[in-house]
This record gives C-alpha cells, structure tokens and sequence, in this order.
C-alpha cells in the first residue's frame, strides 16, 4: 500500500471495518450514540411513505426504517442533512470542512484489501 510501512499496510489490511474511519456503520453508531439517529420499527411503504417520512424530518434525525414492506434490510435515510452532521460524517466541523476536503484530496488514503467486508455477511440471491 502506498505510503505505508509493510507492517502498517499488513495492519491496516486486517483492521476491522467497523472501525475504519470511513465505515457507514461507524458513523451510524456514532449518530446513534450522539441521539441524532431514529428508528422506525412500525411496517413503510417503499413507494411513498420512506420519502414522506424523511421529507418531514428534512432538518431532523437521521431514520432508519426497520420493516419495509416487501424488502428484509432495513433503510437509512437523512444522513447527511445538514452541514454539522456532513462534518461529523468526515470527522471535523462545518468551519474546518473546506480545508479537511482539500487535504484529503492532496492526500487520499492508501487502498486497502480486506479478506472480508460486512457487506457481504448477507448474501441475497
């Protein structure tokens, strides 16, 4: 991996992705501890109630809808609704954002192989 030592791409290689900074997961937790994430638990529509639910809560907590009828994942919406929580998702604040972005840009992060992802602990056929 570019830029970095044999040991330290050996070790960022097998780091979980839960824990990499850029896991939607991580940044879900983080809302969800931060009480900036909603759960719907009761039954949606995908057609037309999804969208009329994060429409209401444009300027509000992120949702996740945990039944949607004719689908068994769940889904998020409202993420990224405002500049804090678009800050928080990129690990700084809405003043710093600008300057972070152009730094990542100058230095992008290494790619990284994993042997494994989450996203492929389900498998739907």
């Amino acid at each position: 991996m570019r830029g970095l030592s044999g040991q330290q791409a050996k070790e960022e290689a097998n780091r979980p992705a839960a824990l990499s900074r850029q896991s939607m997961r991580a940044f879900m937790a983080a809302l969800d501890q931060a009480g900036k994430l909603a759960t719907i638990g009761q039954p949606v529509s995908p057609e037309y109630e999804i969208a009329a639910c994060l429409a209401e809560a444009d300027s509000g907590p992120a949702l996740r809808f945990e039944r949607v009828t004719g689908y068994e994942m769940p889904v998020v919406g409202n993420l990224i609704n405002s500049l804090p929580r678009i800050g928080m998702g990129l690990g700084t604040t809405p003043e710093a954002m600008q300057s972070a972005i152009i730094a990542a840009i100058q230095a992008p992060l290494a790619h990284r192989a994993a042997a494994s992802a989450p996203c492929r602990e389900k498998i739907v056929v």
